[in-house]
């Protein structure tokens, strides 16, 4: 496999083992929702400009690409070689109304389908990391199941990329009110009892420098 290194968010395809994508995937995806979960619904709806996604379109996506790539394994396995279909990420967004979507509800699902899709690949043994398919990203190719998980891996740290950045932008814009509001909340949500590891790690998540 050719060396791949993505320009934007850094990942490297040859950096660790497919298998490690296991792991890797619902710790990725459960930070990805933490950042999402913890802000005003205005930041999670924005759009920062015209054709790019909001936070909440972009764990959607990222929601039905899980969904899709466990079943892109199967077929892998079962057949040989197949080509891939394309997910239509676009034309997807907007026919099944990705920006009315309930974000509690998005963040459960994304949840669930990242274990789902680990789990998938958690279940290939020493030979199937090895089978097939005709993949279309960059260009149409072959790619081992390996490659798949890495990828898989790769759309996840990515749109945790897209949205930190997207977040950090609409921070910029009302002068950090909304990071400073949320870690007060968490404050008081730990002096009350809830459970306090889970809610700094949150409110650590919010106040990291982007």
């Amino acid at each position: 496999m050719a060396a791949m290194l993505c320009r934007e968010c850094g990942f490297d395809y040859e950096a660790g083992a497919a298998e490690a994508m296991c792991h890797e995937l619902p710790r990725v995806v459960g930070e990805l929702c933490g950042e999402a979960a913890g802000r005003p619904d205005s930041a999670v709806r924005l759009r920062p400009g015209p054709g790019v996604w909001s936070p909440l379109e972009y764990c959607c996506h990222l929601r039905d690409v899980l969904i899709t790539q466990r079943e892109r394994v199967v077929r892998a396995l079962v057949e040989d070689c197949p080509t891939v279909l394309p997910m239509h990420r676009d034309e997807r967004a907007e026919l099944t109304r990705y920006a009315a979507e309930d974000r509690a509800k998005v963040l459960a699902q994304l949840r669930a389908a990242a274990e789902m899709a680990a789990w998938s690949f958690a279940s290939l043994d020493g030979s199937q990391w090895a089978r097939t398919c005709i993949y279309n990203y960059p260009e149409p190719m072959p790619r081992t199941l390996a490659w798949v998980s890495r990828h898989t891996l790769h759309e996840a740290v990515h749109h945790l990329a897209d949205v930190r950045r997207i977040l950090a932008r609409a921070d910029a814009a009302d002068g950090g009110s909304t990071r400073i509001l949320h870690s007060a909340r968490l404050v008081r949500g730990c002096l009350g009892g809830y459970p306090s590891a889970t809610l700094w790690d949150v409110s650590i998540a919010n106040w990291r420098v982007y």
